[in-house]
């Protein structure tokens, strides 16, 4: 009796002791932290100057976060404004340069809106462009390929482009830089659509509908 005593004590020491976590995080969670981020980013594009980037590594079960500046502060800042989780890794990252963007206009084109790529129920348009080029790669490669997921795409994308206007339609935003305008639809109706045309686009009452 005693022995049986002893062998449901020490189990239940060694559950104490080791907790839950025998548990492995699924991808799913990990990719929803991950969109926690991005989404961040996103909406607080001028915080995003120490981030190098983030991704899921399914192998190791973390996210991993590169900042820039990778001291303790930084990473604190991180947690307490973005999210604390214990499946977050962070490493040293290094300061992104500018996507090389290159785009093709379409002739005589009176604000022709064509769809070029979904995600989900995101849809990407393009508005009087042909196609685009970033860094060597077409579009479709780069939000396929690039990046892990489609969001961290738009975001890796926003990062380099000012904030121009945001829109009383639930929040939708027009970026722009030196190559191209990017309208990221966000309405209250649940509309997450991409427009893209050349540094003249401006946001019409068709979008985002």
């Amino acid at each position: 009796m005693k022995k049986i005593l002893t062998i449901v004590l020490c189990t239940f020491m060694l559950v104490v002791i080791t907790g839950c976590n025998n548990e492995e995080v699924g991808i799913k969670e990990l990719n929803k932290i991950n969109d926690k981020i991005t989404e961040f980013y996103i909406n607080n594009n001028d915080k995003a100057g120490n981030l190098g980037s983030h991704y899921v590594d399914e192998e190791n079960k973390v996210v991993v976060v590169e900042l820039i500046n990778n001291s303790k502060e930084e990473q604190e800042k991180f947690r307490k404004e973005v999210i604390d989780s214990e499946y977050i890794k962070f490493v040293q990252g290094s300061q992104q340069d500018n996507h090389q963007i290159k785009i093709t206009k379409t002739k005589d084109c009176d604000n022709q809106v064509i769809e070029y790529y979904q995600y989900e129920e995101q849809k990407v348009y393009l508005v009087c462009l042909d196609e685009i080029t970033i860094d060597g790669a077409t579009f479709k490669d780069y939000f396929s390929k690039t990046y892990q997921t489609f969001n961290d795409s738009i975001n890796s994308l926003i990062n380099d482009m000012e904030l121009v206007d945001t829109y009383k339609d639930g929040g939708t935003k027009l970026y722009k830089n030196d190559s191209i305008a990017l309208i990221k639809c966000n309405t209250i109706d649940g509309n997450k659509d991409i427009y893209i045309g050349d540094t003249n686009l401006e946001y019409q009452e068709s979008f985002c509908k």
